[in-house]
């Protein structure tokens, strides 16, 4: 009801973060977090499981403010699955279904991506980064070299670095660039928008305003839309509210 009183009352919108592309942040985690240590396979785990997986930030971080909450917070036992084909594991989502208890929501990730696997990168992570026998429910899935877990602000922090080694400004990315990445890929890839709706865990179609259509897709539909006749019934329409995945974070 609130979001409804702002959209009529024409408030200014929300900050709408970039979506990282994949081979941007492959890129970028080769040049800065490169393949080998225990730190950098935290990192490069954390962030290729958040674009394949559709993570939010808080999804895949925790809260700098509450501590990490291992009922709450994603944990190494939480991988329930990670063979030559797949990942698996479970959480509990940051938004939407939050009213179930516990960590009830698969993510079901394939192993091979071409610039992206987070399957081999958690595979990796897991062998240069051990886990204690027997803590894996109480040891953040992703930590740091003293063993805190990573907090949303770190893995902004991670993306922005991420993408200025590129050449992108760093002010325009965020944690939540993962997910609209992701989810901009999946839809670059020819997936169904059922698919990319349930892989989001989205409850509506507020996923599409996520989708940055990629080069070739923008040619194809402006082509369309500069080709179809339009009657437009309404008039001198204002601005529609827009229906916001609001954790631009």
């Amino acid at each position: 009801m609130v979001k409804g009183l702002r959209r009529l009352r024409d408030e200014p919108s929300v900050r709408v973060r970039r979506g990282v592309t994949p081979q941007k942040l492959r890129a970028g985690l080769d040049k800065l977090f490169p393949a080998g240590s225990a730190i950098n396979a935290n990192v490069r785990g954390c962030c290729s499981t958040s674009f394949q997986g559709l993570l939010r930030g808080r999804e895949a971080g925790s809260d700098a403010k509450k501590g990490w909450q291992p009922d709450l917070d994603l944990a190494r036992g939480d991988v329930v699955t990670l063979t030559s084909e797949r990942l698996v594991f479970f959480m509990r989502p940051a938004k939407n279904m939050r009213h179930t208890k516990g960590k009830t929501v698969p993510i079901v990730i394939g192993a091979g991506g071409t610039y992206i696997d987070a399957h081999a990168e958690i595979a990796a992570m897991l062998r240069l980064d051990p886990t204690p026998s027997g803590s894996e429910a109480i040891t953040p899935m992703f930590r740091r070299a003293d063993g805190s877990p990573f907090t949303v602000d770190y893995i902004r922090d991670v993306v922005k670095i991420l993408m200025a080694a590129v050449g992108e400004p760093p002010e325009e990315f965020g944690a939540h660039s993962l997910r609209i990445g992701g989810a901009t890929a999946l839809f670059a890839a020819g997936a169904d928008p059922i698919h990319i709706r349930t892989m989001g865990r989205w409850s509506s179609d507020c996923w599409r305003l996520y989708v940055r259509a990629c080069f070739q897709q923008t040619m194809a539909w402006t082509k369309k839309a500069g080709s179809v006749a339009v009657h437009d019934v309404a008039g001198d329409a204002r601005r529609a509210g827009q229906e916001l995945d609001e954790e631009f974070i």
